[in-house]
């Protein structure tokens, strides 16, 4: 089975396959959110053998493949919609990606062309998915296929300490026709995807960690030594306090910091820097017609990394 987008070959995973995951596989801002806290050579070969045996199944109802660039074969992650039974109207779909290639669109190209897979080869009527809640930028990647956040289960997930929540998503076939429609008419993305976080001022981070996370009962989820992010439950943004810029602000997730940008400035909004880089991607700050200002932020270099503290870790 192979399937052939404009950048990536989809294909049947092989046993050589192991050392490019096994590379990928042991890089921190890839076992950040997962269970596992590094990969061996027999875990490696243990995965994909995993996806060979699948491969045989009389009838197959998993379809992971390999995710490698059509322009150099090299493997950068897998992608594969799986049903539970034979005659199942519904599947589910997974994905990864090497760190190294995030921010570039190819998460969103391969589950794009295993949805469409399930919906026109298998016949199903739903395809969901879910991933840990703090992992903003795997939401992201269903968000920009469709699908629906149908749910969120509370710290349901236990791992490197602490519990997690993880986000349900789901998207059904007539909703997903209705999409492919409609990008067919040439309808222009909303600018931006979510409210990434707001950020707040306080005199030093101590005091500012005293009052929101101490006495108002934020859970820390990351912190350097001028800003720390903050859990608001009912929502994937955080309430961010930092010590460097006065002024509440709020910041916009987008696809493309650059490209976002251009799309303000031609729409009548103004480019107060040049976009800069950030430890996560790219940053624009905007000023739209009515002198609001805002910030639009993508993560094309991935999420931070944390240790044990929350402490971010450079990479």
């Amino acid at each position: 089975m192979e399937i052939v987008t404009a950048r990536l070959r989809l294909r049947e995973f092989v046993a050589d396959d192991w050392p490019a995951v096994l590379a990928y596989q042991s890089d921190p801002r890839y076992l950040r959110y997962y269970e596992l806290t590094g990969q061996t050579e027999q875990g490696a070969r243990d995965f994909v053998a995993m996806f060979l045996a699948q491969q045989q199944g009389q009838p197959r109802i998993k379809f992971q493949l390999a995710v490698t660039l059509k322009s150099t074969g090299e493997l950068i992650g897998n992608c594969g919609v799986r049903l539970k039974s034979p005659d199942a109207r519904e599947a589910d779909i997974g994905y990864e990606l090497n760190p190294e290639f995030w921010g570039r669109g190819y998460a969103s190209e391969a589950a794009h062309a295993m949805v469409e897979f399930g919906f026109t080869e298998l016949g199903v009527h739903r395809i969901w998915s879910w991933c840990i809640a703090d992992n903003t930028a795997s939401a992201r990647v269903l968000e920009k296929l469709g699908m629906r956040q149908e749910g969120r289960l509370r710290e349901n997930e236990y791992f490197k300490g602490r519990w997690w929540d993880t986000l349900v998503y789901g998207i059904l076939e007539s909703e997903w026709r209705a999409r492919q429609a409609q990008q067919g008419n040439d309808q222009p993305a909303p600018l931006a995807h979510k409210v990434d976080c707001i950020q707040v001022p306080v005199p030093t981070l101590a005091e500012g960690l005293a009052f929101y996370r101490d006495k108002l009962s934020h859970a820390l989820i990351w912190r350097t030594e001028t800003a720390a992010g903050l859990r608001m439950p009912a929502t994937d943004a955080e309430l961010v306090i930092q010590t460097e810029r006065p002024g509440l602000e709020v910041d916009l997730l987008v696809a493309s910091a650059d490209t976002a940008a251009e799309r303000f400035v031609a729409a009548g909004g103004e480019l107060m820097m040049p976009v800069f880089d950030i430890p996560i991607g790219r940053c624009a700050v905007v000023r739209d017609p009515w002198a609001t200002v805002l910030v639009l932020l993508d993560m094309s270099k991935g999420p931070l990394v944390t240790d044990g503290d929350g402490r971010v870790i450079p990479l």
